[in-house]
């Protein structure tokens, strides 16, 4: 399951198969409810009034995050669960104030702590979510050392076994995560324009 594409059945729904906290399936629901108000809107393109219901949404669930109570992170599903927090803020920071993923530096360090705390072999047991992190993530790996290395690697790796279990699965979620990207972009090239015209 991944938060970047439509399903049938909600993370709420299924947090005791993949063993996450409920408040984690929580956090996903409502991140996919946000991604597909931008990949795959109700009726036409993003207009001036539902790009304004994104970003409240975005800013909603920001300041819902952000508002949660501090976890002990003491156990694996609290190290994903805060992993998953940090990875939401960072998105919906993105999204609310057209930042582009590339250009975020807020939360980013502490959630590249949190994925590497976590063993790769609870990740494998939860790819979809792995692979969100991993996506919201590489942007801000541009540099030549071996941490960013690792992550742009990582994220291929992530994708292709994900595409392994269901052909061209793994393009669809980058493809997914590339239109909220390129959404965000285009917010930004529009809020520049104004600028410039006034």
């Amino acid at each position: 399951m991944t938060p970047l594409l439509a399903s049938s059945s909600t993370f709420k729904e299924n947090f005791k198969l993949l063993g996450i906290a409920q408040e984690t399936a929580d956090i996903l629901d409502d991140v996919r409810f946000l991604a597909l108000s931008i990949t795959h809107p109700p009726v036409t393109p993003a207009t001036t009034l539902s790009t304004a219901k994104i970003k409240s949404t975005a800013l909603w669930l920001h300041t819902r995050v952000e508002n949660l109570p501090p976890l002990s992170i003491s156990t694996q599903t609290d190290i994903i669960a805060h992993t998953v927090r940090l990875t939401a803020l960072i998105y919906t920071s993105c999204i609310q104030s057209s930042t582009p993923f590339s250009q975020i530096t807020t939360h980013v360090k502490e959630t590249k702590e949190g994925v590497l705390r976590v063993p790769m072999s609870r990740w494998k047991l939860i790819p979809g979510i792995f692979l969100w992190v991993l996506i919201v993530l590489c942007p801000t790996c541009s540099g030549t050392g071996v941490e960013d290395r690792w992550f742009r690697k990582k994220m291929s790796v992530v994708g292709m076994s994900i595409g392994l279990e269901g052909f061209g699965l793994g393009i669809d979620y980058v493809k997914a995560h590339w239109l909220v990207q390129r959404w965000v972009a285009g917010q930004a090239q529009g809020a520049i324009g104004e600028i410039k015209s006034q």
